[in-house]
């Protein structure tokens, strides 16, 4: 309120309850209104209302009544109002002087007027306190009971009388209270009684009365306890307030308790201010009639300042003192606070904490410094602590001194979470740092967890510099689930390198539509010694009809595929099984369609079991199982039925009787397998806690060394434990003396549970002592126990910590953790034990009583069902037998309507004349057969066509002279010399034939191989002829494991007579047979070829033997072993490895247009190959100078196909028309190879093999193994950008005139069919097709429409289009063929050849040749160009005049050739120039090749003729110019100095440089280098070509520049253009086109004999 002058401001509460009271007329009521209406009323009473305290103008009113109420302080003001009992000095209540009196606190507090507060509550149901005040006073009734009560508070007199009494069966108490309150002048007085009956086994009576009187400066009061009439005890209570020496407010108060045991006093002193600051309390407890019996001082002094406060604590025993003082202060950011403890002079501890807070806006900060230290010891710690939302970061130093050396440790932490999109990332680091330590102990931790990782928790501990001195614990949980799909992975390692522990467990659950797939692992190694290995893996796809099975441990490993095809009429079931001792293969098949069941088990065991059932036809069938062991055969089961024509079934089973007892045994077998495995399992299980503790005490022995000096400073905190046993000797001799009556007490206390002591003292003790005893009965022995057990319990537990925190001091904590972990251990032995002898008597109980119970059930079943039985074979008997009639009768009756027939006739006549046919064929031998019947079908055959020979006469007058000239040659002496010593020959050794009777051996060989022969060509009906059997005949011994059932059926053979089908006739068959094989099949002699031409190579034939694979740039695959697929997903894939040696690394990666490149891995670099760039870089750089040394691989480029050859028996040749790469590996890779083109060991099963060395079906998971790169989260599809063309598939992989079809019955085209109907470029798998074929030696070429040629126009034509060139460009492709040899070293500055070039091509521009090319081919080097190869630089072979220069710049030559040896073997030219004329020269276009040789040109070193490079010359428009390194020969030397080069006609010279002329008398002297250029002189001349020194080019530049020009003007002459059009064929992909007419001497010899046009129509006519 503003400008306030000493009105009153009240609250609403208060308000509310004045305006209230003072409607009344009483002093109250009065006195009220006078403090409202003057101006320094009391107001004090209304100072301290809570309700208004939170107002800031009621806040200033409340300090100003405040200080009116203490100085403003009237008699007669205090006296008018009687509310106020002790204002005049303090403002405080007479019933706790640390309240302040106001009416609020009356009304609600004050404990004098509890008794009427609480029958108030009572009467009207409301607490009384300010929040009830506006509900009390609107309710009328309510308001005059509170008035009432208000009345009570103001009367100056007030008593009381009041009883209870209570009352239950047999027993009643009673409770009498009186009060009587008198108000005085400066205080009051109050006195009452209180009496109590007890009813126990007697009624006792406690009376107690007091008397209290309180004044202004003195308050005394005394009271008496009576019990039973007699005086229990008496006490006296004064309080005297004052001042102190320091001016302050003293309260000193006496209490004195008399009694007939121990009467004792208290002395209690207050001293204290106004503002709370100083609070000193003393309290002195001493025996009444004898304080040295018991004399104990206690003193509290608190002083308390605006930022701190300081506490002593002090108690006095005699000599002995004890202080505990404390000190704390808060400012700024700073908080200090430290306390001391003190038993005696030398004995104390004492601390000090100081924290200061530096947290800023975005992170709180505290910094911790703590020292505590007593005499003989001192420690500090430093510590921080930083914290944001997502980081806690921490650091402490502790530094201690025992042993008068100072010692130092730091602890670092670290938590962060830092924010992440999808996923919850938290990352632990905790460091132990010690001077002693080399590296710190850290101990890193992370956790992530992610929508499809629940749970991703790393743990590593360092604490060595050695790399092997780590632990680590890694543990990954992942639900990868999807919808109904369920995946589920879990993996956890753990390894110290050191120890050589290693553990790795992992487990993946993986649940799809109809795919079901776990993988279990455990490896557990604890040392070299110690390794426990369990893997088990399971697969179940029904979609692909596969299941797979695998289980292996550290000595046994088993293996189960197995894939089934349950598709009508055919039902194929596989299984592989791998074991430890071998392996196992079976194969079942049931076909309907040929009613057969075939089922094969073989084993490496050298033993194999069959099963084979079949339904022969309609009449037999068979079923038969055998084994075979090494060569023995042993046959488990034969059994067949049999129908024959004469109706005669015949049935067998016969079974080996040990078969049953083997199978009860292998089934036992695998049971206690089964059970080995299981309790191995758990075995695992139980001891893992063992291994767990063994190997975490390895690891600590091995680190312990390392933390050795840290572990002896822990160990030298044990002297803490020495303090510890000084200070517990110290505290038993305070005890021992009795300081504080300790002592005193602790006896007091056995003596009061000591139940013997109480009973034997109960005489001296009151009569209620007595009676409550015998209530309690044995209630005090029980809390005596209970006592007992608890202090015990607290004996041990700080036994049990002393022992701990010896053990942590004495640096063995490990022995301590040892310890719990072996005790734990042992408890959870306990337990698996105990569970596993419940669960084998649960389960044996459980066995038993349902192995009886089946057996029950069984029995009764057998007896229910045995008479049913019998009715049913009954009936199935009678009802076979009528039916089996009926169908006999049918046919009986059939079979003579048929004989009666005139067909049947016919059938019959022919039969009988096959019949007689064939029984003369029988009755004969087989010689006399074929001489027989081949001369009946001579003399048939001879009739019919002799009339037809021409010159018949003649033939057979030659043939009688013939035969007249071999009878007299016959009859000549030497002949007959030699017939006679044959016949000898011929007796002799049939002597010798007879003598051995080796003719009946053989007769009897023939015999029993006859009767094999006729047995299986007779028929039922002869069977049944010869032999006769009984009618029935059964036999049953299953001893013998024996079934035999014969049948004759009561009809004769007669009665059964069929159509005989010529069908079933094996001759017939044969023939059949032949005729579909080579009529309707594509199959001719070339196939058959084909077939055997492979085995005709000798590298075929003798091993090692080579692997081809390819890859195409749509990804498509082809394996070493010719599986194809295609892999459509980005990324870079491992195509093959050597995993061996590590010689061979090739990978295939994805590019941005969704298509594939080649890269080679070297020791050092990596070679990119880009198939649809055409270049080939070293590590994706700038493109690579060809050809070049990568490493151990030398690349190569000849046209369209780029060659990459190791030195390690492999090469790569990528076609760049195709986009195909092919990849040849030496025989000495075998199954030593991995990746997408397989395990290259002939086995096409495994070319799907993943590299956890398991096998997939399908090709996406495939490519997702071999993928490389680190991130395969999803498997991605790759457009395919290729046209799809179905029609150019079915005609290049299976149409009958593909140009591909020699090669379908050797290499099978429908995987390249199916891969081209996905949409992979048709040309493309030809050439991977054709390439294939070409390894098995079949020649096909590719389809035409494959290849295509573009003219100059950009028209595109198929391959074999003939086309007319009509515009043939004036330009040349000039060729330098440069021996890489000493000569040519730096050619291009020792040479002048950028002056050559420039003068060259100006002539030829100066002849209107414009536009010309060049190239440059190497040979005759010992490196790269040990062969002829093509330089491309910046991917391009062919270039301008002007970037020549780089070409001549990167033509490198090996040091070992760059110096002149003395035998240098000649170079093969014709090699080099049959090279450079198959460059890709522009179609028409005249060509160039200058060669510059170092050595000569011997024939006889070349592999090509000199008539055949000629003609390739010739073909090609080539002109040879030859450079040669030296000079002409000449008589005259002078001559020879100005002698350039010479022609065939002409010599041309210095003078030539203005205007080219020529000499021909100086040609005529020139001697022709034959002696250094052999027959390339020859070839050069004939080709209208020249001979120059190109020596002359050495030295400076003007005269290098007049023999360029010089040579560069008679070039040009040799250049021809073609003026009319050419004549072109597109063939390998470029036009060829038919060379010019030169006027040359070829094409005049030609002319002179046929003209021009002629030989026109003539060549066009050949390749037409």
């Amino acid at each position: 309120m503003v400008g306030w002058r000493g009105d009153l401001v009240l609250d609403a509460t208060t308000q509310f309850l004045l305006h209230g009271l003072s409607g009344g007329d009483g002093p109250r009521c009065r006195a009220i209104r006078r403090v409202k209406k003057g101006k320094d009323g009391l107001v004090n009473v209304f100072g301290d209302s809570r309700a208004h305290a939170e107002i800031a103008r009621n806040e200033r009113a409340d300090k100003l009544a405040r200080r009116v109420a203490l100085t403003k302080k009237t008699a007669a003001d205090y006296d008018k109002f009687p509310l106020s009992f002790k204002l005049k000095d303090s403002p405080y209540c007479a019933c706790d002087p640390t309240k302040i009196q106001d009416v609020l606190y009356v009304f609600e507090e004050c404990p004098i007027f509890l008794r009427h507060r609480v029958t108030l509550k009572a009467e009207i149901d409301f607490v009384v306190e300010r929040r009830n005040f506006p509900e009390i006073m609107e309710n009328g009734i309510n308001r005059g009971k509170s008035l009432k009560f208000c009345g009570k508070l103001t009367n100056g007199e007030e008593s009381s009388l009041n009883r209870i009494e209570l009352f239950w069966p047999n027993k009643s108490t009673s409770i009498n209270t009186t009060h009587k309150y008198t108000k005085q002048s400066e205080g009051f007085t109050q006195s009452g009684e209180i009496s109590l009956e007890i009813p126990l086994s007697t009624k006792h009576l406690v009376n107690t009365q007091y008397h209290y009187v309180q004044e202004s400066k003195l308050s005394r009061g005394d009271a008496t306890v009576d019990f039973d009439g007699e005086r229990f005890g008496k006490g006296f209570f004064k309080q005297v307030l004052s001042k102190s020496q320091r001016n302050l407010d003293l309260a000193t108060t006496d209490i004195e308790v008399e009694n007939a045991h121990t009467p004792v006093g208290v002395k209690y002193i207050h001293e204290y201010d106004g503002t709370g600051n100083i609070d000193v309390k003393q309290a002195t407890v001493f025996h009444l009639t004898n304080a040295s019996r018991f004399n104990v001082t206690g003193k509290i002094d608190s002083f308390t300042w605006a930022t701190g406060k300081n506490l002593k604590l002090m108690a006095i025993h005699g000599n002995r003192t004890l202080t505990f003082e404390n000190d704390y202060e808060a400012k700024d950011k700073d908080l200090k606070q430290g306390s001391k403890i003190k038993w005696a002079k030398d004995v104390w501890i004492n601390y000090d904490v100081h924290i200061t807070n530096m947290t800023t806006a975005d992170m709180e900060s505290q910094r911790l410094v703590m020292n505590v230290w007593y005499p003989l010891r001192m420690f500090n710690l430093n510590a921080v602590y930083n914290l944001q939302d997502n980081l806690l970061d921490g650091k402490a130093v502790l530094n201690w001194n025992v042993k008068e050396e100072n010692k130092t440790a730091e602890l670092k932490a670290k938590w962060e979470n830092p924010p992440t999109a999808d996923a919850n990332v938290h990352n632990v680091g905790i460091s132990l740092a010690h001077p002693s330590f080399s590296k710190d102990v850290t101990l890193k931790g992370y956790y992530i967890s992610t929508p499809l990782v629940m749970s991703n928790i790393s743990l590593e501990l360092q604490y060595s510099d050695y790399e092997s001195e780590y632990l680590r614990l890694k543990s990954i949980l992942q639900d990868n689930s999807n919808g109904p799909i369920r995946d589920y992975k879990f993996a956890l390692t753990c390894s110290h390198p050191e120890t050589n522990l290693d553990l790795e467990m992992r487990s993946e659950i993986n649940i799809h539509s109809r795919w079901y797939y776990f993988d279990n692992f455990y490896r557990f190694q604890k040392n070299l010694f110690y390794e426990k290995l369990r893997h088990n893996r399971g697969l179940i796809d029904m979609k692909n009809s596969l299941i797979n099975y695998e289980r292996e441990n550290e000595t046994d490993y088993f293996k189960l595929n197995g894939t089934w095809a349950l598709n009508y009429p055919i039902y194929k079931v596989l299984v592989w099984a791998n074991r430890t001792a071998g392996n196992d293969t079976g194969v079942v098949v049931l076909s309907m369609k040929d009613k057969s069941l075939i089922a094969h088990l073989n084993s490496t065991d050298d033993v194999s079991y069959h099963l084979i059932g079949m339904i022969v036809d309609t009449r037999s069938a068979k079923l038969n199982a055998w084994r075979d062991y090494d060569d023995v055969t042993t046959v488990d089961l034969s059994s067949y039925i049999r129908l024959n024509h004469s109706r005669l079934l015949t049935s067998s089973v016969l079974w080996r009787p040990e078969i049953p007892s083997e199978i009860k045994s292998s089934a036992v077998y695998t049971l206690k397998q089964m059970y080995i495995q299981i309790n191995e399992t758990l075995t695992i299980l139980k001891e893992a806690p063992m291994e767990a503790h063994l190997a975490l005490k390895n690891v600590w022995t091995d680190a312990k060394p390392r933390i050795k000096d840290f572990l002896d400073d822990l160990n030298d905190l044990h002297v803490i434990k020495d303090d510890l046993d000084e200070f517990e000797l110290f505290l038993n001799t305070s005890y021992n003396d009795n300081d504080f009556y300790v002592k005193d007490i602790v006896e007091f206390t056995y003596y009061v549970l000591d139940e013997m002591a109480i009973r034997n003292h109960l005489e001296s003790l009151p009569g209620i002592v007595n009676d409550m005893w015998g209530m309690m009965g044995n209630t005090s022995k029980s809390i005596k126990d209970s006592l007992i057990f608890v202090v015990d319990t607290i004996k041990k537990a700080y036994a049990n910590f002393l022992e701990m925190a010896n053990k942590v001091l004495e640096a063995d904590l490990m022995e301590l953790v040892s310890e719990r972990l072996e005790a734990a251990i042992l408890q959870y032995d306990n337990f698996v034990r105990d569970l596993h002898m419940k669960l084998l008597e649960y389960w044996e109980t459980t066995w038993v009583n349902a192995t009886g119970r089946l057996m029950r059930y069984w029995k009764d079943l057998l007896k229910s069902m045995e008479p049913l039985f019998f009715k049913f074979l009954h009936y199935t008997e009678s009802f076979v037998f009528t039916v089996w009639r009926s169908v006999m009768d049918f046919f009986y009756n059939r079979t003579h309507e048929l004989t009666d027939s005139p067909y049947f006739n016919y059938v019959s006549t022919f039969g009988h004349e096959m019949d007689k046919f064939y029984k003369d064929l029988m009755n004969n031998d087989l010689l006399t057969n074929i001489k027989k019947y081949t001369k009946k079908i001579w003399s048939t055959i001879w009739t019919k066509i002799e009339k037809y020979i021409p010159f018949k006469d003649e033939i057979i007058a030659l043939y009688s002279e013939f035969k007249s000239a071999l009878e007299s040659f016959m009859q000549t002496e030497q002949v007959v010399y030699v017939r006679e010593k044959c016949k000898e020959v011929h007796d002799r050794l049939k002597w010798w034939y007879d003598y051995f009777l080796i003719g009946k051996a053989l007769d009897k060989i023939w015999d029993i191989f006859y009767a094999k022969i006729v047995e299986t060509t007779k028929t039922a009906l002869q069977y049944e002829e010869e032999h006769r059997t009984p009618k029935t005949n059964f036999i049953f011994d299953p001893r013998k494991g024996e079934i035999l059932l014969e049948q004759k059926l009561p009809m004769s053979w007669h009665a059964f007579n069929r159509t005989p089908d010529f069908s079933e006739i094996s001759e017939y068959k044969a023939v059949k047979e032949f005729m579909n094989e080579w009529l309707t099949t594509n199959k001719s002699l070339w196939s058959y070829y084909y077939e055997i031409r492979p085995y005709m190579d000798i590298n075929n034939v003798v091993p090692p033997f080579g692997g081809m694979a390819m890859m195409t740039g749509q990804g498509t695959i082809v394996t070493y072993d010719k599986v194809v697929f295609t892999i459509s997903d980005p990324g870079t894939f491992l195509l093959t490895k050597d995993y061996k040696q590590d010689n061979v690394t090739v990978l295939m990666e994805s590019n941005d247009q969704g298509r594939y490149n080649l890269v080679v891995l070297t020791k050092k670099n990596l070679i990119h190959v880009d198939l649809y760039k055409e270049q080939v870089s070293v590590g994706n750089s700038i493109p690579l100078t060809l050809p070049a040394i990568v490493d151990e691989y030398t690349v190569d480029r000849q046209a369209d196909t780029l060659t990459i050859e190791g030195n390690v028996g492999i090469v790569i040749s990528c076609n760049f028309l195709f986009k195909t790469c092919k990849l040849k590996v030496s025989g000495w890779y075998f199954a030593r190879l991995g990746g997408l083109f397989g395990s290259f060991n002939n086995e096409q099963f495994d070319d799907m093999r993943l590299p956890n060395n398991t096998n997939t079906e399908t090709v996406k998971w495939l490519g997702y193994g071999w993928n490389i790169e680190a991130n395969k989260t999803e498997l991605t599809q790759l457009e395919n950008h290729e046209y799809k063309n179905d029609t150019q598939c079915d005609k290049f992989f299976r149409n009958k005139v593909s140009p591909l079809h020699p090669c379908f019955a050797v290499i099978d085209s429908s995987p390249f069919f199916e891969e081209c109907l996905s949409g992979v470029d048709a040309c493309a798998l030809a050439s991977a097709y054709l390439e294939t074929c070409s390894q098995q030696h079949v020649p096909i070429h590719i389809p035409e429409s494959c290849v295509q040629c573009v003219t100059p126009q950009g028209d595109e034509i198929e391959e074999g289009t003939f086309y007319e060139l009509k515009y043939v460009p004036k330009s040349v492709d000039i060729v330098f063929v440069i021996e890489a040899q000493y000569c040519n070293k730096n050619l291009r500055k020792l040479k002048n050849m950028d002056i050559f070039v420039e003068a060259y091509d100006s002539k030829i521009q100066g002849a209107g040749i414009t536009d010309n090319r060049y190239a440059i081919v190497g040979y005759g080097g010992t490196g790269v160009y040990r062969r002829p190869r093509a330089l491309y630089v910046n991917n391009l072979l062919f270039t301008d005049p002007i970037e020549l220069s780089q070409h001549f710049d990167n033509f490198f030559i090996e040091k070992s050739d760059l110096t002149k040896r003395n035998k240098t073997r000649p170079a093969d030219v014709f090699a080099a120039l049959s090279f450079a004329a198959s460059l890709p020269y522009r179609a028409g276009v005249p060509r160039t090749i200058i060669l510059m040789p170092c050595t000569g040109c011997d024939e006889s070193t070349m592999k090509l003729d000199y008539s055949t490079i000629y003609q390739d010359l010739m073909d090609n428009s080539i002109t040879l110019h030859i450079l040669m390194d030296d000079e002409f020969t000449l008589s005259k030397k002078r001559a020879a100095k100005y002698l350039f080069g010479v022609d065939s006609t002409l010599a041309y010279t210095n003078k030539d440089y203005e205007r080219l002329v020529g000499d021909i008398a100086l040609r005529k002297q020139v001697k022709l280098p034959k002696d250094k250029l052999g027959v390339c002189t020859s070839l050069a001349l004939e080709s209208n070509g020249t001979i120059f020194a190109g020596k002359k080019l050495q030295g400076e530049r003007g005269p290098a520049r007049r023999f360029s020009t010089v040579f560069g003007g008679r070039a040009a002459q040799s250049v021809h253009v073609c003026e009319s059009s050419a004549r072109c064929e597109c063939r390998e992909a470029a036009l060829h086109c038919r060379p010019c007419g030169q006027g040359g001497l070829m094409m005049g010899d030609l002319s002179s004999f046929w003209g021009m046009d002629e030989i026109d129509d003539l060549l066009d006519n050949a390749m037409d």
